[in-house]
């Protein structure tokens, strides 16, 4: 503790007091316990530690007030032998790392079916004012635990605690179809920091072994897998208010986002949300190039048709399959497409808003380890309008799964209610 030199208080000319402070004599020490500010209504202000520490006290009262009876006398049981009350026990334990927790309950009919490793999307502007009054810009405090107290890896993708906004993912070990799934987010303890994208805990874990490319598209294109890819952006590209928080937006021209590196493993599903504000000519919605600058495979449209699996060789040659778009997909309005490759068989599945729309029996090599995607355009004939949340998967994604993702994107709020806080341990 530093030693105080000079007078503890000063004397202006009137004789008034200056700042002050205030101090408590014990049997083995003497502490400040205040100080005075001239001004102030108070006669003496608490100073900045003192007021963390008696609203750190207050939360453990009221955390020790929520607790029955008998759980209270589980304290009491605990302490004695201690020099301890229940009381004192339960302060000592709790009150290193206090904070709050919310009980999100998953709607089982909003499920495909009962999913492991599900990753799931919190949208935290539902968390209500509580939530934003105290946790931490940016969300480095924020846990996510199953209710049987398990800890979740997350990502936080944004938290903005002005405008109180914010994504999140998470991956669940089980969301049932059956019985409703419930989970805790936590926050609060100033003391929790951010978990590094690589631990346990961290972002890449969130999306698996799966993964190839996890881009949210807030303000670029880079990847939050394990692959670290970057996105660069090519001409005109702008990051706007998009289906899950920003998206990006491209003006029709030759903008796209260019992947920095090619993909690591054989790719068989793709999934993204658009947003197609205008067409005329052919425009792509992404293209995987082979370093032969042969076609391998896109998907695109113009004004009466989709175009899925374009596929061309050095004599020019084309594979592909065509259908109206006009009942699924319409103009100025979001859409999320997930398409599902089998390589295999040969037998390709396309998707939107979580509904199968087309099977198509097409035979040709979309497993490109060393495919350079475009996302937004192809051939030079970039999309008009917006790309959001583009996912690319070396899995075969079911169908439940599809919808189960679509549905808790699509309208959070109806996915997963929202419980009152309530005062929680770490």
């Amino acid at each position: 503790m530093a030693k105080v030199k000079g007078g503890l208080h000063s004397d202006s000319v009137g004789g008034a007091f200056g700042e002050s402070m205030i101090f408590r004599k014990g049997k083995k020490s003497t502490t400040v316990t205040g100080y005075y500010k001239p001004g102030s209504a108070k006669k003496f202000d608490l100073s900045y530690p003192q007021l963390a520490n008696r609203d750190k006290y207050g939360q453990i009262v009221q955390a020790w007030k929520a607790l029955t009876t008998e759980q209270q006398e589980v304290f009491n049981e605990n302490a004695k032998g201690t020099e301890m009350s229940g009381w004192n026990l339960f302060m000592k334990i709790y009150g290193d790392s206090m904070g709050f927790k919310i009980l999100l309950t998953i709607d089982k009919t909003k499920m495909g079916g009962t999913l492991s490793d599900f990753v799931t999307y919190i949208d935290l502007s539902l968390l209500g004012d509580h939530f934003w009054s105290h946790v931490k810009n940016g969300g480095g405090d924020i846990r996510i635990k199953t209710f049987g107290g398990s800890e979740c890896p997350l990502e936080v993708v944004t938290c903005d605690t002005v405008l109180k906004t914010g994504e999140l993912y998470t991956k669940l070990p089980s969301v049932s179809s059956t019985v409703s799934t419930s989970f805790y987010i936590l926050y609060g303890d100033s003391t929790k920091n951010a978990y590094g994208v690589a631990e346990t805990y961290g972002a890449r874990n969130v999306w698996g072994a799966n993964a190839d490319y996890i881009a949210h598209l807030q303000t670029n294109g880079d990847d939050s897998s394990a692959h670290a890819i970057i996105g660069t952006d090519n001409s005109d590209v702008t990051y706007v208010a998009g289906r899950v928080g920003k998206c990006v937006r491209l003006g029709g021209d030759v903008d796209y986002v260019s992947l920095s590196q090619k993909l690591p493993k054989s790719v068989t599903s793709f999934s993204f949300w658009t947003f197609v504000e205008g067409v005329t000519t052919a425009r792509y919605f992404f293209q995987a190039l082979s370093t032969t600058n042969i076609n391998q495979f896109n998907i695109a449209m113009d004004a009466s048709q989709l175009y899925f699996g374009w596929r061309y060789d050095n004599s020019g040659a084309n594979v592909r399959q065509q259908f109206n778009f006009s009942t699924w997909l319409q103009l100025n309005t979001w859409a999320k497409f997930d398409v599902v490759i089998d390589t295999i068989g040969g037998v390709h599945k396309f998707y939107i808003d979580g509904v199968l729309r087309r099977t198509v029996s097409l035979t040709f090599n979309v497993a490109l380890p060393n495919a350079l995607i475009s996302l937004g355009n192809g051939a030079n004939q970039s999309l008009l309008g917006k790309l959001d949340s583009f996912r690319i998967f070396n899995e075969v994604t079911p169908a439940e799964r599809i919808l189960s993702r679509y549905n808790n994107e699509n309208s959070p709020a109806t996915f997963y209610a929202v419980s009152q806080y309530s005062y929680t341990k770490y």
